[in-house]
């Protein structure tokens, strides 16, 4: 991902919240905006994006900490969604799916 796909990704995320600081995040929110997304591929990488920009906050004292453990916990259901990889996995796999 690029910075301006960041960016545009965790603005989203705090629009959603209506929040203009990262210790105003909640969990609840979080998973919220991280379930509204379509693919399984997309929800991971939200809920990846959210992580780790919001341990860089705890890390320079903006964000809570257990925010992101209680995000990257085993019990948080959004943490165990698996990886699609296209018609690898379909039920007529695509032509390049057996190399």
């Amino acid at each position: 991902m690029t910075r301006r796909q960041d960016r545009a990704e965790l603005s989203a995320l705090f629009s959603f919240a209506g929040v203009t600081h990262p210790t105003l995040l909640t969990e609840a929110v979080v998973n919220q905006w991280v379930a509204q997304a379509r693919t399984n591929n997309t929800l991971r990488g939200r809920m990846t994006r959210a992580c780790v920009f919001l341990r860089w906050c705890a890390r320079h004292g903006e964000a809570d900490p257990r925010l992101v453990e209680d995000l990257r916990d085993r019990d948080n259901p959004l943490r165990d969604i698996p990886p699609l990889y296209g018609k690898v996995q379909g039920g007529y796999p695509g032509p390049l799916a057996d190399l």
